[in-house]
């Protein structure tokens, strides 16, 4: 699947203007998300907005305003916050060049964008400018409006291509003097110095790979297209989402490798992962055939819920009927078809 450009716009230096576009290059869906839930029942356990006065309150009930004194606000009206922020150019406006270690890594965000010319009228200049940078040895400082937010950000050629990472101001990041001043004296001594060189040297990586650190317990996944194809496919080539998930291309999962750290009592885990059996085989029909769990939950409310509420358990049309056990599966009888489903 072809990435989605996240912003079109032109990156412009004096009266030069390249037309871009631009790609986010951070995954935002591979972590691995937890949801809080009843321990006895495992419904989810839900953050409702309350007035201390007044109870549960709805979404129209609801206003922003600024403290200015303990318990003193003064109300900002949505069109007030729409006028504050700034408008947009759809441009990338390059502001000077600096050293590419001038700017301090603590004021980097972790966002970051690939540049890319849009179209091949930007492609001869594109080019020049990350080559130029590239010979300077310097990155660029530069401002752009996303999400209707002014950001300051720093442009960089990497391998022909120009990375644009978003910075924070300098208000926002805290003084380095107040920890270095934490800092204990200490005299150390050219032996010393010497012994921390030497384990330095010894453990240098002459080879990095980047790719080679990760952050979960998936190391490979392995595939079947449909043409027989057998592939193994790595983490990285997948975005995942609730109950979606973006591949290279219409494949069927055939398994995994994973990885995992030694450690805990072997037992105790056993007995674990057999007391959460039990408890699903109290509160799903693991014991009959059916498609799965198959309503997405509405925002705030639970499928099973609404559809227990409508009377519709046990429900049937054809071969399939919806489970008594858990009001979200549908359940094949013997010679359920899609259509029935």
């Amino acid at each position: 699947m072809a990435p989605r450009t996240s912003w079109k716009g032109f990156l412009k230096l004096s009266l030069v203007s390249v037309p871009v576009k631009a790609y986010t290059a951070n995954y935002t869906s591979q972590q691995l998300r937890l949801n809080q839930l009843h321990r006895e029942c495992h419904a989810r356990v839900k953050y409702l907005k309350t007035c201390p006065e007044h109870g549960e309150l709805k979404s129209d009930e609801i206003v922003s305003g600024y403290e200015y004194a303990p318990d003193q606000y003064v109300l900002v009206e949505p069109d007030e916050l729409a006028k504050l922020r700034p408008g947009s150019d759809r441009s990338v406006r390059i502001d000077g060049f600096v050293p590419r270690d001038e700017v301090d890594p603590a004021y980097l965000t972790g966002r970051a964008y690939y540049l890319l010319p849009d179209g091949a009228a930007g492609g001869k200049p594109y080019a020049l400018l990350a080559l130029g940078m590239h010979d300077a040895a310097v990155c660029a400082i530069a401002k752009v409006v996303i999400s209707g937010r002014e950001q300051l950000v720093k442009l960089e050629p990497v391998d022909g291509l120009l990375v644009m990472s978003v910075l924070q101001v300098a208000r926002s990041v805290k003084a380095r003097d107040e920890f270095r001043d934490m800092l204990p004296e200490e005299e150390l001594g050219d032996d010393e110095r010497a012994l921390a060189q030497t384990l330095i040297d010894a453990t240098s990586i002459d080879d990095f790979d980047y790719a080679s650190y990760r952050d979960g317990q998936v190391e490979a996944l392995e595939t079947l297209d449909r043409d027989g194809v057998w592939h193994r496919r790595s983490p990285g080539e997948y975005r995942v989402g609730y109950r979606t998930v973006s591949s290279p291309g219409p494949e069927a999962f055939l398994g995994a490798t994973l990885r995992f750290e030694p450690g805990g009592d072997p037992q105790a885990l056993h007995a674990r992962i057999r007391a959460l059996l039990v408890r699903r085989g109290a509160t799903q029909p693991l014991g009959r055939p059916s498609c799965g769990s198959v309503f997405r939950n509405p925002p705030g409310d639970f499928a099973a819920r609404l559809i227990e509420k409508a009377g519709l358990k046990g429900r049937g049309f054809g071969g399939a009927c919806v489970s008594t056990k858990h009001a979200n599966f549908i359940l094949n009888q013997g010679a359920a078809t899609a259509t029935d489903i």
